[in-house]
C-alpha cells in the first residue's frame, strides 16, 4: 500500500476535491513551507505570512467540495494566496481609506484652533469611539455593516454570507450608519 506521500500532486487533488483528510494533510505538510516562504517576501514579515498560509488552507479545506482544480495543485495554491493576500490588502486600503474619512468628518467639525496634542486626542477619542459603537453592534447588523466596510463586498453578496435577504442587509446597514452618525456626532460635539 502506497504512502500518501507517494501520491502525486494530481491524485491528491482528486482525493482532496472528494474530501480526504490524509490528502489534505500531505498537501499541506507539501507546500506549507513553500507557500510561507513566497509570503513571507510578499508581506515582509513571518507572523503576517503564516496567518496568511493558514487562511489558505483553511479556505481550501472549507471550500474542498467545491474546488475544481483544473491546472496543477501547485499553481493551484499559489493563485488561492494570491486571491486572499489581494483580498487582505484592499482591506487593509479600505480600512485606511474609511478611517481617512472619519478625518475628514472629524476635520468638518472642528476649528482646529486645539494643540497638536489636543488634535490628537480627539483624534484617538474619536476612533475609539466609532470602535466601541461598532463593537456595541446587534451581531447581524455588525457583520452586514462590516462586510460592506471591509471586505467590499456588496448587499448580495452579504446577504448570500450571511443567509439573510438583501433587504434585511441593506436594513442593517442603514442602521449602523444611523447610529454611528448620532454617536459620532454627539462626541465631536464635546471637543467643539
Amino acid at each position: 500500500m502506497a504512502s500518501y506521500n507517494d501520491y502525486s500532486d494530481e491524485q491528491l487533488s482528486s482525493m482532496l476535491e472528494a474530501g480526504n483528510k490524509l490528502a489534505f494533510t500531505t498537501i499541506y505538510n507539501r507546500y506549507w513551507h513553500p507557500l510561507w516562504v513566497f509570503a513571507v517576501k510578499s508581506l515582509r514579515t513571518e507572523e503576517d505570512a503564516k496567518d496568511l498560509v493558514q487562511d489558505v488552507f483553511s479556505t481550501i479545506w472549507e471550500k474542498h467540495t467545491n474546488i475544481r482544480i483544473h491546472t496543477s495543485l501547485k499553481a493551484f495554491l499559489y493563485k488561492t494566496m494570491l486571491h486572499l493576500l489581494i483580498k487582505q490588502v484592499k482591506k487593509t486600503k479600505n480600512a485606511q481609506r474609511f478611517y481617512e474619512q472619519l478625518q475628514a468628518h472629524f476635520d468638518q467639525y472642528s476649528d482646529w484652533q486645539q494643540s497638536p496634542t489636543e488634535q490628537h486626542l480627539a483624534e484617538t477619542e474619536l476612533i475609539a469611539r466609532f470602535e466601541e459603537v461598532v463593537a456595541g453592534m446587534p451581531p447581524k447588523m455588525k457583520a452586514a455593516f462590516m462586510a460592506s466596510r471591509s471586505e467590499e463586498l456588496n448587499y448580495q453578496e452579504i446577504a448570500n454570507q450571511m443567509g439573510i435577504s438583501r433587504e434585511s442587509v441593506r436594513t442593517h446597514i442603514k442602521h449602523a450608519l444611523k447610529l454611528l452618525r448620532k454617536q459620532l456626532n454627539s462626541i465631536v460635539a464635546t471637543f467643539f
